[in-house]
């Protein structure tokens, strides 16, 4: 079968039964021929089928023209995902030393795939000028901190064509970003709730390795009837699914995943004691039972709060909202050997093999490590996050005492402050995209621009 499939020649006019109706054929062939042996048989079998069907998609995305905005993991696997896939990718990011990266001997990117297969791709254009990088671009995807999201649409947003659209990997955004532009009505605003890989750089510019690939990864847009055509075009590029979710304020300002890298942090770390480690502890595969208690504590409160505002408002679509724990075995189907727990589900799952703490040398003592806070998981996805959680159940009344002492603690460690006597009051709440910054002070009207 393997061989088979390896050596068969894709003519282009069946593409699209290959990208949209073999994969599940396929996938439900190898669950049949593997079904009584080991389970890493399984899991490797469908891994490896995964990175055949992407790299034989090599003509999926022709015709599509695409704008990368980032120079990280996650740019450089969109950027070599998508070029295999025959899209005209530009890159766009204002360092110019990034920009030489890129193009230093010439522009490729290789993306390595854990069971060994790898695929090529060729960016059209990598630069710094954003009015060059949206040209001719079909749509545009942010892959940046969530802190750079408003500079980088007003960057490259007046620069793009009517009807385009532009969109954010996760951000707290609950409708179209209220940045007082007048290009804002003018394009398709969609979000993506992560990313569909975990990814590192393997050589700047050159070369990345993906370590596991999600079975798909939801979206919404605004208006939210153009969702379908840009879910569809999204899957076109990438080669991976993007269900339409129902709105973008369930899908990224309700999100209960926002609570993971916070929840960890705190679990793990909220009582150290300051002794330097002599390696950084595991992150997902290191959560132990309070730090799961945490997480399923934070977790409850924002479903809690989704379930309250469906209450007063009936209308709203939060479908997109689902437990922490049932996002995370829907997302990594066949790559958690342990379901049986919160905490063994995190433990066991493949995808995060590997992956720890963020850490720093050690001050006066050399060989030694201290965390690492001025770091995403607390310098975005507490005050885009956590924060505009704790935003919209401040205004809806719901009371949420996890994410008060998690968002207390990290502020302290950020040397912040957003929450003052359990108010968002503080004097940095500026730097937060909760709603409250925005001059939003009751639920009404906070419906009122999430529902536009």
């Amino acid at each position: 079968f393997s061989l088979s499939l390896e050596n068969t020649a894709m003519p282009t006019d069946e593409e699209y039964l290959l990208q949209h109706e073999i994969p599940h054929l396929i996938d439900d062939l190898i669950r049949d021929m593997v079904k009584e042996r080991p389970a890493d048989v399984l899991d490797y079998s469908l891994s490896w089928i995964k990175a055949r069907k992407m790299s034989q998609n090599s003509t999926a995305g022709a015709g599509l023209t695409a704008l990368v905005c980032g120079g990280g993991n996650g740019a450089h696997a969109y950027a070599g995902v998508m070029a295999s896939r025959g899209v005209k990718v530009h890159v766009y990011t204002p360092f110019e030393n990034e920009v030489e990266g890129w193009n230093k001997d010439g522009l490729g990117i290789t993306c390595h795939y854990t069971n060994g297969t790898a695929i090529e791709g060729k960016p059209t254009l990598v630069t710094s000028d954003p009015k060059a990088a949206a040209e001719g671009v079909d749509f545009a995807i942010v892959v940046l901190p969530t802190f750079t999201h408003e500079a980088t649409l007003k960057a490259v947003g007046p620069h793009l064509k009517q009807g385009a659209w532009i969109g954010t990997i996760e951000g707290a955004w609950w409708g179209r970003p209220p940045l007082g532009e007048e290009w804002v009505d003018k394009v398709v605003f969609y979000g993506i709730r992560t990313l569909p890989w975990a990814a590192r750089i393997k050589q700047y510019g050159k070369s990345v390795d993906i370590l596991g690939t999600k079975d798909f990864v939801e979206c919404a847009c605004s208006p939210v009837a153009k969702c379908p055509e840009v879910s569809a075009t999204l899957e076109r590029a990438i080669g991976v699914k993007f269900p339409a979710s129902g709105s973008l304020l369930g899908l990224f300002a309700l999100d209960a995943g926002n609570i993971t890298h916070p929840g960890v942090m705190y679990g793990i770390l909220g009582k150290w004691d300051g002794t330097p480690f002599d390696e950084a502890p595991l992150f997902y595969q290191g959560i132990d039972d309070h730090t799961a208690e945490v997480m399923l504590k934070m977790d409850g409160e924002c479903i809690g709060l989704c379930e309250e505002v469906k209450k007063r408002y009936p209308t709203v679509d939060l479908s997109a909202v689902v437990p922490t724990l049932q996002w995370l075995q829907e997302s990594y189907t066949d790559q958690i050997k342990d379901k049986s727990t919160f905490k063994s589900s995190f433990n066991t799952n493949a995808a995060y093999e590997g992956l720890r703490f963020p850490m720093k040398e050690a001050p006066n003592a050399p060989g030694k490590l201290v965390p690492l806070w001025d770091y995403r998981y607390l310098t975005a996805d507490v005050p885009y996050g956590i924060v505009v959680i704790k935003g919209i159940a401040e205004l809806a009344g719901y009371p949420t005492p996890m994410l008060d002492e998690v968002i207390t603690w990290a502020q302290s460690k950020l040397e912040k402050e957003w929450i003052v006597d359990g108010k968002l009051i503080g004097k940095d709440l500026a730097s937060t995209r909760a709603p409250q910054k925005f001059g939003i002070t009751s639920m009404d009207e906070f419906m009122r621009s999430a529902l536009l």
